[in-house]
């Protein structure tokens, strides 16, 4: 293995990656080991977002589908993957044709399940 140039961080799989990249939010080695064990800056994340343990916001449908968006492997822990529940971001359905929705969409006016369970009680 080369050794990195100056100013370059080395991947875990051996490429080198500008070291003003690492912890960016954007995985730069192929691999994203320039995405783990960073802190991000905190900030709010949007009503379609989730927080991870390391600040980083990723979108809803992202927590629980078997990939480490985090890059902190948070939005892949405690998940519940069991046939007819829906995950913790989604909204159970009463009597629905469409079992989940996402909780972001509960009360916002627009009936996501088929009975319209999820704008009942707003």
């Amino acid at each position: 293995l080369k050794p990195c140039a100056s100013g370059e961080f080395r991947c875990r799989n051996g490429e080198c990656v500008n070291s003003t990249l690492r912890c960016n939010a954007e995985p730069e080695c192929t691999d994203y080991s320039d995405e783990s064990n960073c802190v991000y800056p905190s900030r709010d994340c949007s009503v379609q977002q989730s927080r991870c343990q390391n600040n980083r916001c990723i979108g809803l449908f992202s927590i629980c589908d078997g990939r480490d968006d985090c890059f902190d492997n948070s939005d892949e822990k405690n998940c519940v993957d069991k046939p007819g529940t829906c995950r913790s971001v989604e909204f159970t359905c009463q009597n629905s044709t469409i079992p989940c929705t996402l909780l972001a969409y509960q009360c916002d006016g627009v009936r996501d399940c088929s009975d319209g369970s999820d704008e009942l009680g707003c």
